[in-house]
């Protein structure tokens, strides 16, 4: 009868092996779950950051036309696109026409800076991020094509995001 009772605790040792294994196998694939999530989330995030940075630099450019367009309207500018001729630029948030940085026809290789303070990106102060941002114009007297190209490095490949836009001399005498 003793023989029998140890084979009943080896059984039971053997199944608890068992089931903290599979217990083990459970947890190990959740936090593979978890990790991968977690990367999705910083690659989603990066690409979150990067539409916003396209979108502010087509917008920086509509703010300098909008202002050539007033001084135009004026008299104090020789037409509505003065500022944005064709070629590359690279801006900041609050760029101007007076702060307007021309690379001619090259490809921003500057980082973004965040400012953690201020929550702003630019390239006057702050901590090096992974982005860079140019801004490409084509235009013509009654028409600009502006490209906003954002670009980074995610898992060791460049990555690229690109807003356009088109703004027209709208108000051009037939």
């Amino acid at each position: 009868m003793s023989i029998h009772h140890k084979t009943k605790e080896g059984n039971l040792m053997i199944e608890s092996m068992v089931a903290m294994s599979l217990v083990l196998i459970g947890l190990l694939g959740i936090l593979g779950l978890i990790l991968k999530s977690m990367h999705v989330d910083k690659n989603v995030r990066t690409q979150f950051i990067a539409s916003y940075l396209a979108s502010e630099g087509v917008e920086v450019v509509k703010n300098i036309i909008d202002t050539d367009q007033a001084l135009y309207l004026q008299g104090q500018a020789t037409s509505w696109n003065a500022t944005m001729q064709s070629g590359s630029y690279e801006v900041r948030y609050d760029t101007d026409k007076d702060t307007l940085v021309n690379l001619g026809g090259a490809t921003s290789t500057k980082p973004l800076l965040f400012d953690e303070a201020s929550g702003i990106y630019g390239y006057g102060g702050g901590n090096p991020t992974v982005f860079t941002r140019t801004i490409r114009v084509e235009g013509s007297s009654n028409e600009i094509a502006v490209d906003s190209i954002v670009g980074w490095n995610e898992d060791g490949r460049e990555k690229e995001l690109k807003v356009s836009d088109v703004f027209t001399n709208w108000r051009a005498p037939n």
